[in-house]
């Protein structure tokens, strides 16, 4: 299948369980937490607060309509940064989306929209090991900072 212009739109509230569903295959191949109960929860939050960002759909050309993949965008300010920007939080393709220059085609949209809505930069983070996703990454233009990223739990 070659794909011409794959679908970003913010997702419908009708496909958040699937989404979920692609949440909880997306954390299991990173060997992440998964809570399909809270991840519902916090989607509700964030597709009800624009504030907070912003859910994607993908639908891929020729995918018949069917949810080929979903994109998180975390909303954020930085001084250093110089005003609005974001975090994408989470890119998932299902599997048999992957490898036909769909990921570049998204990240590409994600960033036209990011840039239309002011935001100034994006971010996002990869497994060390996924050399794959980092080579996609830094293709669209995305660079290492040579910083760590730090978490601190709050609970």
């Amino acid at each position: 299948m070659t794909l011409s212009s794959p679908l970003l739109r913010p997702a419908l509230n009708s496909e958040i369980p699937e989404i979920v569903e692609m949440i909880g295959e997306y954390h299991a191949l990173d060997h992440l937490a998964f809570d399909s109960e809270l991840t519902l929860r916090l989607l509700a939050q964030l597709v009800n607060d624009s504030a907070l960002g912003k859910l994607f759909a993908i639908v891929a050309p020729g995918s018949g309509g069917e949810l080929s993949g979903y994109l998180i965008l975390a909303h954020s300010f930085s001084i250093e940064y110089r005003g609005k920007d974001a975090f994408i939080d989470e890119f998932y393709l299902r599997e048999k989306y992957r490898g036909q220059g769909l990921g570049h085609q998204v990240l590409k949209e994600v960033q036209a929209h990011a840039r239309s809505d002011g935001i100034e930069v994006l971010h996002l983070e990869v497994e060390r090991k996924n050399a794959r996703a980092m080579g996609l990454y830094r293709k669209v233009g995305f660079r290492d900072q040579d910083r760590y990223l730090l978490t601190f739990g709050m609970s």
